[in-house]
């Protein structure tokens, strides 16, 4: 490493270059990239009620992302929900004594970010977001017309892939049960779990 940079520093080319290049971790309006999942790029799966399904068929069920790069989908949204709530109590972390001696969390929470409909007024479709979505899984771009968020995060909700284009922050807890008032229905492409 102390090559390659002492390399650039005698080119001044090489020093330009260095500085353009973007931080990692980081999209271009500044958003974290690291721990966000990417369904264009990342080879996910779905299943419904444990079988195997199409992903483009997700768009009929209700589903979350808890296992990622799996989408787990059930028949209606009570199901899911159920199942999400049951892992968040399952997985709660507790304090305690780790294995090294120290003092803290030993097990990690799923949060349950916020979910979002393909129909006005929580209705149809549902799909469940524990994490931020670099981009929609298949079916799910430009279709979302209402959201209940969950958490007490404010997710974010993009009309560009990767956090990009205009963007909209209801807050914790918001549900919104149209977005049509908002100019921003069937254009979500992304959601960060926080902006």
């Amino acid at each position: 490493m102390k090559t390659t940079v002492s390399r650039c520093l005698i080119a001044l080319a090489c020093v330009l270059s260095l500085s353009m290049i973007p931080t990692a971790g980081v999209a271009a309006n500044g958003l974290p990239t690291a721990g966000r999942h990417d369904p264009a790029h990342d080879t996910i799966s779905a299943t419904l009620n444990g079988g195997l399904l199409a992903v483009s068929e997700m768009t009929n069920y209700a589903c979350h992302d808890r296992d990622y790069p799996t989408f787990r989908c059930f028949d209606t949204i009570a199901q899911m929900s159920a199942d999400l709530d049951a892992s968040v109590r399952m997985i709660a972390p507790t304090s305690g004594v780790t294995t090294n001696g120290s003092i803290g969390s030993m097990a990690a929470q799923v949060v349950w970010i916020t979910t979002v409909y393909v129909d006005i007024n929580y209705s149809n479709a549902a799909l469940a977001v524990t994490s931020s979505l670099w981009s929609m899984p298949s079916g799910w771009n430009d279709i979302v017309s209402s959201s209940r968020n969950q958490s007490g995060q404010d997710p974010c909700f993009w009309q560009g892939v990767g956090y990009s284009g205009g963007g909209l922050r209801f807050g914790a807890g918001a549900w919104i049960p149209n977005y049509v008032p908002y100019y921003f229905n069937d254009i979500v492409s992304s959601i960060a779990a926080s902006c």
